[in-house]
Order: C-alpha cells, then structure tokens, then sequence
C-alpha cells in the first residue's frame, strides 16, 4: 500500500507558499506593515489547533499554515523594504486606490531579527526532543 500523506503535504505547502506570495503583495499594497499582529495571531492558533488535530494529515496541513502565516511577518517587513530600495515597482492602477491612510499604524514588531534567530530553538528543538 503507498503511503500519499508527504505527496498531500508537498502539495499542500506547494500551494500555500504561492498563495501566501500573492498574499503579502496585496496586504503590504493596501495595509502597509500594520497587519502584522493578525498574521501572528492566526499563525499562533493554527499552531495550538494542529496540536489538537488527531488526523495526522490535516495537523500537518495546519501546521504548516500556521508557519507560513508567522514566516509571512517577516515577508511583510522584508517588502516594505523592497519598495523603498525601489526593487518592487509602486504603480498604482486607474480607480484602485490603496487604503492606507485611514488604518491607524502600529509599532513595529519588537526584536524581529532575534524572534526568528531563536524560532527554531523555542518551537522546534523541543518538538524534536519529545520524539526522540
């Protein structure tokens, strides 16, 4: 019997990463950087949620959503970036206005160099010590 459940997950992560590109365009375009604590809040709960998750296939899937709405914080910031060194164009089409000005502005998020430089030791190491 084969076993589908990477090939499903490849696929799924495949798709997720394409989506979440378009994503961070559109949200960075229209909202700026300000949207960052919702990613990090969606991102959070879908990590609690794929840890509640019996189906191993589905907790997966979640899982890997829930890193992708956390990884897609550090897009965010890395794309305002991009605007202002002037790698990513900022043409604004006919009748489509961005909505930024009304969105009030958050701080930036604190020590994000350090938050991803020890993700790996506070989430996954333990993780990988459980099972080992």
């Amino acid at each position: 019997m084969l076993n589908w459940i990477g090939i499903e997950v490849g696929l799924a992560t495949f798709i997720l990463i394409g989506a979440f590109h378009v994503i961070v365009i559109k949200c960075e375009y229209y909202f700026s950087k300000a949207v960052w604590p919702i990613f990090a809040l969606i991102g959070i709960s879908s990590l609690i949620a794929s840890l509640l998750i019996s189906s191993y296939l589905i907790s997966v899937i979640v899982a890997v959503f829930g890193i992708t709405c956390l990884w897609t914080i550090k897009e965010l910031f890395e794309q305002e970036n991009r605007v202002k060194k002037g790698l990513v164009s900022r043409k604004i089409q006919k009748g489509v206005t961005p909505i930024r000005k009304p969105i009030r502005r958050l701080p930036a998020m604190p020590y994000t160099e350090k938050f991803y430089k020890y993700f790996f030791v506070l989430v996954f190491l333990p993780t990988i010590w459980y099972y080992v």
